[in-house]
């Protein structure tokens, strides 16, 4: 006697067909997860940067408390990378420009740029994993600027 064949047994020839359909969807899923993560480093680097330009400004344009003086570009420079360290990670490189002719300390009406480099280890990772996508950008520079008051 032939025996029945239930309707949720898998056939001979439907065997393979998971891990075939797994096979051509896991790179796919992988990539949209690896982009996530690449989107959300780059971001938070990002936010990162633009608080330590702006915060470093904010302490370069406004004298020291109790005193009519403002910090020196040394201190305003330790100040941003203090900053930065605290925030994780540490800044690449933090430039202070004062307009040509300007002294140090530059004085009251003075213009005071800060810009404030992170490199991306972590993107620069997932951009190797994603070799088949254009290569993203792999360092962030954020640039503030504010007058002395």
């Amino acid at each position: 006697m032939r025996r029945r064949r239930r309707l949720d047994e898998p056939t001979f020839d439907d065997r393979g067909a998971t891990a075939i359909e797994f096979a051509l969807v896991f790179p796919v899923l992988l990539a949209i997860v690896l982009m996530t993560l690449y989107g959300g480093f780059y971001l938070y680097y990002a936010a990162v940067a633009e608080h330590v330009a702006r915060d470093a400004v904010r302490d370069a344009t406004l004298p020291v408390a109790g005193n009519s003086t403002y910090p020196t570009t040394a201190e305003v420079y330790a100040t941003a990378n203090n900053t930065g360290s605290s925030l994780i990670p540490a800044p690449t490189s933090v430039q202070i420009d004062a307009p040509a002719g300007a002294s140090d300390p530059p004085r009251e009406g003075d213009e005071v740029t800060v810009a404030v480099t992170y490199d991306l280890p972590v993107v620069k990772a997932v951009a190797r994993a994603l070799w088949f996508l254009p290569s993203p950008p792999t360092s962030i520079t954020r640039v503030a600027s504010g007058r002395r008051e």
